[in-house]
Formats: C-alpha cells, sequence, structure tokens
C-alpha cells in the first residue's frame, strides 16, 4: 500500500538569489500546450537551511467554472477513478461515475454547458499540481501521476501558478520517489563552478 512521502529540500549551497521549484508531469499531457504548476517555491531557505512538504497519497481535486466565480471545492479523490461534473436536477455536482484501466490516473469529464468550459485542479498537501483549464462540454481533463519530483532554480516564479515556456527551457532535475517514505535532497555548489541537485538521503 502507498504510503505519503516526506521530501526535505537543503541548502549546502552559497545560493541566495534564486528560487527553488517542485513540479510533477502530468504523463498524459503534452507539457508544450499544458505547461506544470508550480507546485512548491521554496524561498528564504539559507545556507544549511531547510524545507519541508510531503508527497501525499491523498489527492483532492476542485472544479471551477464562468471565471472561477462558480465552483465545486476539493474533494478527495482516488487515483484510478473517472469523475464528472454533472447537472443534478438544478445544481452541479461532481461525482464518481467509473474507475479507470490505470491504477494511477484520474479523469475528470465535463457534462454542463458553461461558456468556456471548465477549469479542473488536482491538489496535493494543499497546493496544486496540476491544471487542465478550458475542458468544454462532453470532454474530460486527464491526469497521469507519477511519484517523481522535478526540481530546478527558478526566478520570479509564483506557487500555484502555471509554468511559462521561458521556465521550462530552463534545467530541471528528475528525483524518483517511487517506494520510499522519505527522502532528502539537496542544492550543492557555488557561483564559480556552478549550482547541482543532489540526494543525499532516502528511506524506503
Amino acid at each position: 500500500m502507498a504510503n505519503d512521502i516526506n521530501v526535505t529540500y537543503q541548502n549546502l549551497s552559497d545560493n541566495k538569489d534564486g528560487s527553488v521549484l517542485v513540479f510533477l508531469k502530468n504523463r498524459r499531457a503534452d507539457l508544450t500546450a499544458l505547461p506544470p504548476t508550480a507546485w512548491q517555491v521554496i524561498d528564504r531557505v539559507g545556507f544549511n537551511g531547510y524545507h519541508n512538504f510531503t508527497y501525499t497519497v491523498d489527492t483532492q481535486v476542485a472544479v471551477s467554472w464562468d471565471g472561477g466565480a462558480s465552483g465545486v471545492l476539493p474533494m478527495e479523490v482516488s487515483e484510478g477513478s473517472i469523475y464528472a461534473l454533472n447537472q443534478v436536477e438544478q445544481d452541479y455536482e461532481l461525482m464518481q461515475t467509473g474507475l479507470s484501466t490505470e491504477s494511477n490516473e484520474i479523469d475528470v469529464a465535463n457534462n454542463i454547458h458553461t461558456p468556456g468550459g471548465i477549469e479542473v485542479t488536482l491538489i496535493k498537501d494543499g497546493a496544486p499540481v496540476m491544471k487542465q483549464p478550458g475542458v468544454g462540454f462532453g470532454d474530460q481533463a486527464a491526469f497521469g501521476l507519477t511519484p517523481k519530483i522535478y526540481v530546478g532554480l527558478v526566478r520570479n516564479v509564483t506557487q500555484s501558478e502555471t509554468l511559462t515556456s521561458a521556465v521550462m527551457s530552463q534545467k530541471f532535475t528528475e528525483i524518483d520517489l517511487t517506494g520510499l517514505s522519505a527522502l532528502t535532497f539537496a542544492l550543492k555548489g557555488d557561483r564559480e563552478k556552478g549550482y547541482y541537485f543532489s540526494v543525499i538521503d532516502r528511506h524506503t
């Protein structure tokens, strides 16, 4: 059975300028057309400092429409399930409608008529990890989750925002969390030789 994974970032470098960005990739999306979301943006961690966050088993989904004026508050969902936003009498309700063929996938269908479609957001550890805007009537948001995080040094990135093509063109380090209960990664290096990320501890 999967478990929450406790992740710790440590700054073992002389870097004081950039922020550490952590994001996930939706393996069922074209990342050029549908860029990732800034899940964690870690600031103000000086030398020998640390920051903790959790890759949670629990995932929530939130849905909004009418430019964010209306929506469904985050609700717990299960990986490997299919959901739909349906009209029930005069109301719109998000409900589970079936099971996916893959255990780590979540689908959310839009069965309501609303200008601009709906925006579907997946949430872990209280922050958005993936978004799919503009899901039209009869279409669905498709999310494929893998226990991998991507980390890099960035500037002027805000947590929960969609990453720009300029940000995505930078170098990121992939860190696999499969089978772990805890992991620590660190930023090392200096201005002269450059900075790099390295896993320094892991626990199964």
